[in-house]
């Protein structure tokens, strides 16, 4: 939190990195890096898969069952999470890492390429985008009496309301 007040002070671009997947992390950790980063008002945000090096202390306890990761479809649904609570105003520059030698890994993005996961995260949005565009064309149907419009997609996944113009009470 430091840091990042302290580049903002001086009026720099900040990026926060944050790994999404660590051996004890919940869902509510992730909720709150987002509330966390949103009100530091970081500029942009790098999300990761942590990456397990052979040779290591982690990657001994890895090894010995000692620490244990959650699935890829965990860490998708929790890259989502993340995202629903993180400010629009924040650019997401990457969902998931690439590793550059992943022979020298233990523990590697579920040994799956970045792209195949950084397309399953992009199929969930997706669908997440539809229903909600699905359920805001029957709200707003309903409500055309009152003329509020129903953002399709915001970027917190909510739908939010926004009056076009003020509702007709005559």
């Amino acid at each position: 939190i430091d840091a990042v007040q302290r580049i903002k002070a001086h009026q720099l671009l900040c990026c926060a990195h944050l790994i999404l997947n660590l051996p004890t992390d919940t869902d509510r950790d992730a909720i709150e890096a987002a509330q966390i980063l949103s009100a530091l008002q970081v500029d942009q945000v790098k999300l990761h898969a942590l990456f397990i090096p052979k040779d290591t202390i982690m990657g001994k306890a890895y090894q010995a069952g000692k620490i244990q990761l959650i699935g890829r479809d965990e860490y998708q649904k929790r890259v989502i999470l993340f995202l629903r609570h993180l400010s629009p105003n924040i650019v997401i520059q990457r969902m998931v890492g690439r590793a550059s030698d992943p022979t020298k890994l233990l523990f590697v993005n579920w040994g799956m390429s970045w792209q195949d996961i950084h397309a399953g995260i992009g199929g969930a949005l997706a669908e997440i985008c539809n229903l909600i565009q699905l359920r805001n064309a029957i709200v707003s149907t309903q409500l055309s009496q009152s003329q509020f419009h129903f953002h399709a997609c915001s970027p917190q996944f909510g739908g939010e309301r926004h009056p076009e113009t003020q509702p007709n009470f005559r």
